[in-house]
């Protein structure tokens, strides 16, 4: 996996961690919900992409290293970091590339600022399940050992899960008030007035750009079953469905989901 040297801008106020990499139209890419997400579930694309492409990846508030308020955490919130963010940025168009929570955020700005966003690319988009697949109930810091096995889940190839990496998860998921940022982002998602008032499936349909839509069949969180709704209300949406593959097919299976990225990119 390559190494990125982080970078921060303010956004709303708030510190906002991000990399980038490469030259050419741009890619802004978020990542999903999970307690040890951020911009690194990306390197293996972006170092893919980079060659001709100006590559971005980033730490929403509430994540990484990005800030971490212990309120605050709301979809208005993290689609005005997303505007705000290229705003600081200087792009004034771009792809967006969203997984699960990031894949809701960036299609609710695809459908607001239609003149933001050239493509969208939806890797197995939140919010289609009525039910979130995380509760608050039970959850809780852990240790080395667990962000050791996530990292595992996650990438798969051993080699990339090394001891410097797994401690650098670990140092800024253990930090003072992870806990409370974290479940308040689960409270707010979990809502089922949330999940049904601003739900992606409200505005699929008035999304423009065009759009494609990545799932995989092993995928145990977002079943790719919702694929079929996503497909139908998008009015120009390609689905790539990988067969065997688990979550998070952009670094477990990084050529095969940069070929198809970059198929949709040139067509």
């Amino acid at each position: 996996m390559i190494t990125l040297e982080d970078k921060y801008v303010v956004v709303d106020g708030r510190r906002i961690r991000y990399v980038e990499a490469g030259s050419g139209p741009s890619i802004v890419m978020l990542h999903g919900l999970g307690f040890d997400a951020a911009a690194e579930q990306w390197y293996e694309l972006i170092e893919r992409l980079a060659p001709g492409n100006h590559c971005i990846a980033f730490d929403m508030f509430g994540w990484g290293l990005s800030e971490r308020p212990a309120d605050g955490y709301s979809l208005d919130a993290w689609t005005s970091t997303v505007v705000g963010l290229l705003g600081e940025l200087g792009i004034q168009r771009a792809t967006l590339v969203g997984h699960t929570l990031g894949g809701w955020v960036m299609g609710i700005v695809a459908h607001d600022h239609p003149e933001l966003v050239d493509k969208l690319i939806l890797a197995s988009p939140a919010s289609l399940n009525t039910t979130a697949p995380r509760s608050v109930d039970g959850f809780s810091i852990p240790d080395r050992h667990a962000v050791r096995e996530r990292m595992l889940y996650h990438y798969v190839r051993p080699e990339l899960v090394t001891d410097d990496f797994v401690e650098k998860v670990y140092q800024r998921t253990s930090q003072p008030g992870v806990y409370e940022s974290y479940t308040a982002v689960l409270r707010y998602i979990n809502d089922p007035e949330i999940r049904s008032g601003l739900g992606l499936a409200n505005y699929l349909a008035g999304i423009k750009a065009p759009t494609l839509v990545t799932w995989e069949k092993d995928n145990k969180a977002i079943s790719w079953e919702h694929s079929a709704k996503v497909m139908e209300l998008l009015p120009n949406g390609k689905l790539f469905l990988m067969e065997d593959s688990a979550y998070f097919s952009m670094a477990r299976r990084p050529d095969e989901y940069a070929a198809a990225v970059k198929e949709f990119l040139a067509s």
